[in-house]
């Protein structure tokens, strides 16, 4: 419970993160994946890693997983992004070495 409440807080401050261009956002970028979503095609989604030690490598796969099955990869906890937050999908570890990690995937467009 303290975990889903952790990463609802997580998810609640996006909501105050200053809006503005990809390059304005916190954390250290990683490649941006192409993931399948919602039925009409593949989207680029921009992807970072706003806390924790997590590579860029775990960060791509968690984000492209939970944009494409909906589903949280073991050990983490995802959510959508809507209407006023910059980002599409936000992901917090909730167990292991990246616990308390959070990386979130920024939509560039469809390919």
């Amino acid at each position: 419970m303290r975990a889903v409440l952790a990463v609802l807080a997580l998810a609640a401050a996006g909501i105050a993160s200053p809006a503005g261009s990809a390059g304005t956002f916190p954390g250290r970028v990683c490649a941006a994946v192409a993931a399948h979503a919602y039925g009409d095609g593949s989207y680029r989604y921009a992807v970072r890693v706003e806390s924790g030690n997590v590579s860029c490598a775990s960060a791509r796969a968690v984000a492209k997983a939970f944009i494409e099955r909906s589903a949280n990869p073991h050990g983490w906890a995802c959510f959508r992004g809507h209407q006023g937050q910059q980002w599409a999908a936000a992901c917090s570890a909730t167990s292991g070495a990246f616990r308390g990690s959070v990386v979130r995937a920024y939509l560039l467009g469809k390919v």
